[in-house]
């Protein structure tokens, strides 16, 4: 990632990783994540659950330390009781509301500083897009 990421007034940047690709770059980078996001991946039962939500929080630190101007040790982001994300200031006191989400192998990233922002990543299940499509398709497009 690049080390100072620009944003215009009111705009929005969303970024989309794909994670397995992602592992050897961020490798034994979890001296970057606070101790919140720390206590909560060491509650994953799963290893590849764990494994996944650190890598998705490292590149999370790595993308927000290029907009906010620190280093990615020192990103904290925050949440309210109910989970949903917290405007953060950057050292040149900008605003910046951000999103996270993330599901399979795919994570979604988006900041603004036009206000809120939210986003979500579906899974698709194959059998229903399948689904859905057939009653479109010819006879030779089904076969």
């Amino acid at each position: 990632l690049q080390e100072d990421l620009e944003i215009g007034a009111r705009s929005l940047h969303v970024w989309i990783a794909r994670l397995p690709p992602l592992a050897p770059l961020i490798a034994d980078r979890r001296s970057l994540l606070g101790e919140i996001e720390l206590h909560r991946a060491e509650r994953f039962r799963n290893p590849a659950a764990q494994e996944r939500y650190l890598n998705v929080h490292i590149v999370f630190h790595l993308l927000l330390s290029g907009y906010l101007g620190v280093g990615p040790e020192a990103v904290e982001y925050r949440t309210s009781a109910l989970g949903a994300p917290l405007p953060l200031a950057s050292a040149g006191g900008r605003c910046f509301c951000w999103s996270l989400s993330y599901r399979g192998e795919c994570a979604a990233y988006a900041v603004s500083t036009g206000g809120p922002v939210g986003g979500d990543t579906q899974q698709p299940e194959p059998t229903a897009a399948a689904s859905h499509a057939a009653p479109t398709l010819t006879r030779p497009e089904r076969a």
